[in-house]
């Protein structure tokens, strides 16, 4: 049985038919069910947009089946984002999830099952991610001889995850007073990034409102890992500043998809290579103090940073 498949449309018509159009593309297409949350528009400003978002969500076709979900009050990215997971995994015990900003390879459905069907007995994998980063900012080294590896930290550019891993998520981070007391347990949670724990806060004081930093942290205190491709499967073209976390140009994230490539050789231990998590946390390693004071004050004038790494 095939994973169903989630996509959480907003207001941009133009990325929706683009993401559509790419796992149409795949394979396993005509035999995945599809689940489409629509969010009511914030505004009125949006519900133009909004409205040519269900029109095209009414015309999706080429999946097994189609189910669409219009909310009838505004929840919100985070909100609408949990609840459709949440309703679907109320179904299913597995799901594959699309922002509409997310495109794919052919091979990607194909990738997803393979990875939820061999790792579905296995706790230890917690989620599973289509994206990796470009080659430009991460190298794997040419030795590794799998077609997957293991990260510590999830990846929310097209992803999948079982029912049960789901529901070990604690939205409302219960613990973190007892985590942010801790520097051992921070510097822990930063191995895989030094933004993590700062995210985390941010989240927990309300600064923002997320939802894949709470994964993270689940993740981190079940002591398991995300499978992530060496070949990226798939590409977030939100991130010219029309997303709703990249209001500036991400740009240097962007990988490029390798169509036709499909994983065959999967580890049969789960192990973080330690050469992979060393380029990878230089990824995600946040800016010196200096680049951050600057930004921080250019934030406040402008309204955006002077300085995109």
């Amino acid at each position: 049985m095939t994973a169903p498949i989630i996509i959480f449309p907003y207001n941009r018509p133009d990325h929706l038919r683009k993401t559509v159009h790419a796992l149409q593309e795949n394979d396993l297409a005509t035999v995945s069910d599809l689940y489409v949350y629509s969010d009511a528009p914030r505004d009125s400003a949006a519900s133009q947009n909004v409205d040519i978002v269900r029109a095209l969500c009414r015309e999706i076709c080429g999946f097994r089946s189609v189910t669409i979900v219009e909310r009838e009050r505004n929840l919100g990215p985070c909100e609408s984002f949990r609840q459709g997971i949440s309703e679907t995994l109320e179904r299913h015990d597995t799901a594959i999830i699309f922002d509409d900003d997310t495109v794919c390879s052919t091979k990607t459905l194909a990738y997803f099952n393979a990875c939820l069907e061999r790792y579905r007995d296995r706790p230890a994998v917690f989620s599973i991610t289509g994206w990796r980063p470009p080659s430009s900012l991460f190298q794997i080294p040419k030795d590794y001889p799998y077609d997957v590896f293991f990260m510590p930290r999830n990846g929310s550019w097209g992803w999948a995850i079982w029912r049960d891993r789901w529901n070990k998520i604690d939205w409302d981070l219960s613990d973190y007073d007892v985590f942010a007391r801790e520097k051992t347990l921070k510097d822990a949670f930063a191995a895989c990034g030094s933004d993590l724990p700062y995210m985390l806060d941010a989240q927990r004081s309300g600064r923002i409102n997320t939802w894949d930093i709470q994964i993270c942290y689940a993740q981190f205190k079940q002591h398991a890992v995300t499978v992530y491709p060496v070949v990226s499967y798939t590409a977030n073209i939100g991130l010219d500043g029309s997303g709703t976390h990249f209001k500036e140009n991400g740009s240097r994230f962007i990988s490029a998809l390798e169509d036709g490539h499909e994983a065959r050789r999967f580890p049969e231990h789960i192990f973080v290579d330690d050469r992979i998590l060393v380029a990878f946390r230089k990824v995600y390693a946040m800016p010196g103090l200096a680049t951050r004071i600057v930004n921080k004050v250019w934030r406040i004038l402008f309204g955006r940073n002077l300085i995109v790494r």
